[in-house]
């Protein structure tokens, strides 16, 4: 039996928690669970996640110029195709594409299913997934947002603010793009929106608006800009904020500087001893690459069969083998282990970087440190 191999040609694709200190508080993240492995006959639905990768960064890149007035230095020329700390349980969705875990908006608390997405800034619900008119602390700014998904469908609506909690945080003024169709798909069920956490120079909304995250830390809320992803194939994924909670991990934590102002998390890398720059993605479900480096790549990985399927590159391996891929920060490897490999595809990128989706955030627990502007890996306990 041949395993679609969850690497791709210009995209890496994946299908590929214990006691709290006090004061701390968790947001569980959880998943649907999965109805069985790829299959190459599958290629149109992962070419779909292809494309809506690429749509987002699309935006996200022309977001990066409104607000600053410069293009990304990331982005490539070719046409684009357009409390103190909290911990929450993450929810597998969607096959394992999709983590999701609890907000809360308005007076009282409505309760939200979110993906919480490193590599966006706004939050944005489906309609009826918030009802500003229920809730005594909600305020109409009046400014309306507009954002675009790669299968088509359009998010246009109404930015309120109003009191937010997650995981025992609570603010106040938090903004919250209300759409006016569902842009988010029923099999995402029980999500209904995006929150993002990345710096305020990619977002879609006005600069009074900012992430969430950043509105806490301005507001007081957590004690340190900090947050930390630790998702595992099985159960106990979580997000962690305001802290590290060191009961995620083992050994030590290795740090990379990431700059602020590039709006994502960029930092260097090597993945099989190729040197690489990445952006830390926990919103997108793949590993993806340039075309070049992710064929070259497959290529020389021992027991991967690379063909053609319906114009796109496949990468196969079977069943009784191991492919042996390896992701370093700093001093320290993680192996995409073997349920991490899925399937491999080739697209036209708009940026000159890799993007390290979920396959591998399932291989480390991930810190994103704002306050000293750095990124910390380290092995899951």
């Amino acid at each position: 039996m041949l395993l679609p191999i969850h690497l791709v040609l210009g995209v890496l694709a994946a299908t590929l928690t214990a006691a709290e200190p006090t004061g701390n508080f968790s947001i569980p993240l959880s998943r649907r669970q999965s109805t069985g492995d790829f299959s190459l006959q599958q290629v149109d639905v992962f070419s779909s996640d292809l494309n809506d990768i690429v749509v987002k960064y699309s935006r996200a890149f022309d977001n990066f110029f409104r607000n600053t007035g410069r293009q990304h230095p990331l982005q490539s020329n070719k046409l684009l195709r357009r409390a103190d700390e909290a911990s929450v349980d993450l929810r597998n969705v969607d096959n394992g594409l999709l983590w999701t875990g609890e907000v809360q908006f308005g007076s009282p608390p409505q309760t939200i299913y979110i993906d919480f997405d490193t590599g966006s800034a706004d939050t944005l619900v489906n309609p009826g997934a918030y009802d500003p008119d229920s809730s005594s602390s909600s305020h109409n700014t009046k400014k309306s947002f507009s954002n675009t998904y790669g299968d088509g469908r359009k998010a246009n609506g109404t930015i309120y603010t109003d009191d937010f909690s997650i995981g025992g945080i609570s603010g106040k003024h938090v903004a919250i793009g209300l759409a006016k169709n569902d842009f988010i798909a029923s099999r995402e069920s029980p999500n209904k929106g995006i929150s993002g956490l990345s710096m305020p120079s990619i977002q879609t909304f006005p600069s009074a608006c900012k992430p969430f995250f950043h509105t806490l830390r301005d507001q007081g809320a957590v004690s340190q800009g900090i947050f930390q992803f630790t998702i595992k194939t099985g159960s106990g994924s979580s997000l962690h904020l305001g802290g590290i909670d060191s009961s995620k991990y083992t050994g030590s934590i290795t740090w990379v500087d990431f700059d602020p102002s590039d709006g994502f998390y960029v930092a260097s890398a090597s993945i099989n001893g190729k040197n690489i720059k990445t952006i830390l993605d926990s919103g997108t479900s793949l590993i993806i690459g340039p075309p070049d480096e992710v064929k070259d790549l497959l290529q020389s990985i021992d027991g991967v069969k690379v063909s053609d399927q319906q114009g796109q590159i496949m990468g196969t391996f079977s069943c009784s083998e191991n492919p042996k891929v390896n992701v370093k920060y700093g001093g320290k490897t993680f192996p995409l282990i073997h349920t991490h490999l899925k399937q491999s595809d080739t697209i036209n990128l708009p940026m000159n970087a890799w993007i390290m989706g979920d396959p591998f955030f399932q291989s480390a627990s991930v810190i994103f440190d704002q306050d000293n502007n750095r990124l910390g890996f380290a092995k899951q306990a």
